[in-house]
């Protein structure tokens, strides 16, 4: 019997009893025992109602308590997902310093390579961008090298630098490099674009040829080769001699802008020798043929130059750049050294 039933029959007798109450008991053979029954009936029935009431607060108390249990579990799934919302941030931001860890590791790796390609070199030149062209100034005329390079040390051209360190970084191991075949249309855009443009050219998708190309041009554009021609001669009398303190001697007598700059190539030729050919002897045999006139260039002006006074020229200047390629790379650190960018020579 459930609480409901219950309580029908506790209101069943209570009626019942009402109306036994109501009767005028007149008769004397009244059945004695229907009324014994009914009173027994009835302290069941207060019985069975104390114990619903006890049952109905009992009821009542687990109810408050699921409730409470409930209220517990809510704040239980809330802080179970404000766990899980913060382990996935946290996991968010571990991905995060992860790929910054590795950003930054190969930005230490790309430092490393620079310090390894020039370990002892100060380049605060590397946003240097001449303010003239080197192809003509004001006064219709070529400039010199040093009216395209910084005045302070070192005294290189930038885009003599991005071309070595393009050079350097992306086509390193390009075998017989400066053989590679050119487009001239290729390396007059590129060129232009360092004389011109606001922002450094990227080289990660230009080609070897292409920089080169670039870098060559640039060297053939100003007007007096790196070499200048009032120090042809004494140049020309250290090959002759065969004689290396001669040669160091001319070299100390170049202007700091050529000096410096020519350090700085003749490091990145002997490099290109070294990873670029098979055979580093004839390598800087090859090279000195491509870049002796552009680098030491002629002593006699050419509208009076005969063909016999170019060819032994030109037969000079090949053993000038071969002297300069074979002198150790130490040597032409020297210049380079942040301890002797004041030096004097």
């Amino acid at each position: 019997m459930d609480f409901k039933e219950s309580c029908n029959l506790i209101n069943s007798c209570n009626l019942i009893f009402e109306e036994l109450e109501k009767l005028e008991i007149k008769d004397d053979n009244v059945d004695y025992e229907l009324v014994k029954i009914l009173e027994d009936l009835s302290n069941r029935c207060q019985k069975m109602e104390q114990i619903n009431y006890t049952l109905q607060m009992e009821l009542e108390e687990k109810e408050k308590n699921m409730l409470t249990i409930e209220k517990k579990l809510l704040i239980k799934d809330k802080e179970l997902s404000d766990s899980q919302k913060e382990v996935q941030f946290l996991q968010t931001q571990q991905i995060k310093l992860e790929r910054k860890s590795k950003e930054l590791s190969e930005i230490v790796n790309t430092m490393k390579n620079i310090e390894r390609r020039s370990p002892k070199i100060l380049l605060p030149s590397l946003g240097h961008k001449p303010k003239l062209s080197p192809y003509k100034c004001k006064y219709r005329k070529k400039m010199s090298l040093s009216d395209v390079c910084p005045k302070y040390f070192p005294m290189i051209p930038g885009i003599v630098i991005h071309c070595v360190e393009g050079i350097e970084e992306f086509h390193l191991t390009t075998e017989e490099l400066y053989h590679l075949p050119i487009s001239y249309k290729e390396v007059s855009k590129l060129y232009n674009d360092f004389l011109n443009s606001n922002s450094i050219p990227i080289l990660q998708f230009a080609s070897p040829s292409t920089i080169v190309g670039c870098l060559q041009k640039f060297l053939r554009a100003i007007c007096d080769p790196i070499i200048p021609q009032n120090l042809w001669i004494k140049f020309e009398s250290a090959i002759q001699k065969v004689n290396k303190d001669d040669l160091i001697s001319s070299i100390h007598h170049l202007p700091k802008p050529n000096l410096q700059t020519l350090a700085y190539l003749c490091l990145h030729w002997i490099k290109i020798s070294e990873e670029c050919y098979s055979n580093k002897k004839l390598a800087i045999c090859d090279l000195s043929d491509i870049l002796g006139s552009t680098v030491v260039g002629f002593k006699t002006p050419p509208g009076i130059i005969s063909a016999e006074e170019m060819e032994k020229e030109i037969e000079t200047q090949k053993l000038i750049m071969l002297a300069l390629l074979q002198l150790p790379k130490t040597f032409w650190e020297t210049f380079l050294s942040i301890e002797n960018r004041d030096a004097v020579y």
